[in-house]
């Protein structure tokens, strides 16, 4: 279990300047936290399928990829300003 003196001690390693009033605040919500978490625990999931991926849900709103075909390369190469065989040609920047 976290105590006061286990806050104090991470405070003291992150710099940071806590009251005892904050330090206490801290430690009730991480008891809290902690209680939350142990109830989850005992859930009983035996017959529950897991989930592995949340977006498996919403694939059904996606659509189909469907193939097309693309354009032959050289004619990309007539539509630019200047080519060289399979290249496009540009400024040299360096």
């Amino acid at each position: 279990m976290l105590t006061i003196e286990h806050l104090t001690y991470l405070a003291q390693l992150a710099k940071l300047n806590t009251s005892s009033e904050t330090l206490k605040k801290f430690n009730d919500e991480y008891k809290d936290i902690l209680h939350d978490i142990e109830k989850l625990v005992q859930v009983e999931t035996t017959n529950i399928p897991a989930l592995y991926n949340p977006s498996t849900i919403m694939q059904d709103n996606k659509r189909n990829d469907i193939p097309i075909p693309t354009p032959n390369p050289r004619e990309f190469l007539t539509n630019s300003p200047e080519a060289n065989e399979k290249f496009f040609v540009v400024p040299r920047i360096v």
